[in-house]
């Protein structure tokens, strides 16, 4: 496919500025996951933006979805994840208040009653991701996020993942893994994701966009409450001929799958880690014509990289990839109209194999869509 390169240098994208239309927002933005399945069950849980106004549904098996709950008010770009109990947290950004302050809320099951302030920054707190530990005996989530900070240095900007455990959602931990000063450096949208690793370790990722490439830095996280200080170096996934943003990242075991949207106009293009091991980077979307953007990620059985197609100004669809195979591409959305931003998972029902995508539809709706791949 060609594409044509763009010179880095005057890539200076705004911090959570989206590609598309702005008018189907309740799912932005890709990196933190807004639809999740209760490991071994039927049971799916979703959480969005409507207005400022942070919700909470569920369903069992997709077929219908209870009434929407108020987590929050006054606070976007939600993000939700499991600890190994099956509890889940939902991690909230809250605009600039009168005094310029921005703020990162995390909050956990039980009437969503329980909030912790994770983080204060007087200039910019970019939008979270969220992924859980999986210890059965030692619960920890883990968040990561972009922040800068005009106290500190009002030019820098720093990903940061911080951990937290159940009874004490108070951050345990937490660590910066990269810096860039701005305006001749850029960061954007931090992702993370946990792998299995042994029973007394977990393998955190945490991938994120900085001057139009993609890396991907991991540890290995003990049970305790630190974070580990040895990190794997930051090496570029992307293509450097190429201005690439909006990674994700998804963990399964002996399985890593980053995705990321890459040229202009954009393709989405995606990287799989095997047994240690990092494959070529895959054109997924391969289109000639529409910019592709806002790529999610579900792995199972199968590895589905779904992600937001613009056929026109005001015609969004969204598509699927299974299995890295570009020519069994999947319509899921086809609407006429702007669907954004999906989040897919993978519902392995005995012998059948669901994927349910959660999107976004114009005025503050939602998408959802519930679709038998074998």
């Amino acid at each position: 496919m060609n594409r044509l390169a763009i010179t880095i240098a005057v890539l200076i994208v705004a911090l959570c500025t989206p590609a598309f239309s702005s008018y189907s927002d309740a799912t932005r933005i890709n990196n933190g996951a807004k639809l999740l399945l209760k490991e071994g069950s039927d049971s799916l849980f979703c959480s969005y933006d409507n207005d400022g106004m942070v919700e909470y549904s569920y369903s069992v098996g997709g077929e219908s979805w209870s009434s929407p709950a108020s987590v929050a008010s006054g606070q976007d770009y939600p993000a939700i994840a499991a600890d190994s109990t099956g509890r889940r947290w939902i991690i909230a950004h809250e605009p600039p208040d009168v005094m310029g302050y921005e703020h990162q809320y995390l909050y956990t099951g039980a009437g969503w009653s329980s909030m912790t302030q994770l983080y204060e920054s007087q200039d910019a707190i970019g939008p979270a991701s969220i992924a859980g530990g999986t210890s059965t005996v030692a619960h920890f989530i883990y968040a990561a996020f972009l922040v800068t900070d005009t106290a500190a240095n009002p030019d820098a900007y720093y990903v940061v993942l911080t951990k937290h455990k159940l009874g004490d959602q108070s951050t345990v931990a937490a660590c910066t893994l990269n810096i860039a000063y701005a305006p001749y450096e850029h960061l954007g949208d931090p992702a993370v994701a946990v792998e299995p690793y042994d029973p007394d370790y977990n393998r955190v990722y945490v991938a994120w966009e900085r001057e139009g490439l993609i890396y991907c830095s991991y540890c290995l996280d003990g049970r305790g409450s630190g974070i580990s200080s040895s990190w794997t170096s930051n090496v570029p996934l992307s293509d450097t001929n190429y201005v690439s943003r909006h990674p994700c990242i998804g963990a399964d075991r002996d399985r890593v799958v980053i995705a990321w949207a890459q040229g202009s106009p954009p393709d989405i293009y995606a990287r799989e880690r095997l047994s240690g091991t990092w494959g070529n980077a895959a054109d997924l979307s391969n289109s000639v014509s529409d910019s592709s953007d806002y790529p999610t990620i579900a792995l199972g059985d199968k590895a589905v990289v779904a992600w937001e197609e613009a056929v026109s100004v005001n015609d969004h669809d969204i598509y699927a990839c299974i299995d890295f195979d570009d020519d069994g591409i999947l319509n899921i959305a086809d609407n006429a109209t702007v669907s954004s931003y999906p989040h897919v998972v993978l519902h392995p029902d005995g012998e059948d194999l669901y994927l349910h995508t959660f999107w976004s539809e114009p005025n503050w709706a939602v998408g959802r869509d519930k679709l038998e791949l074998n």
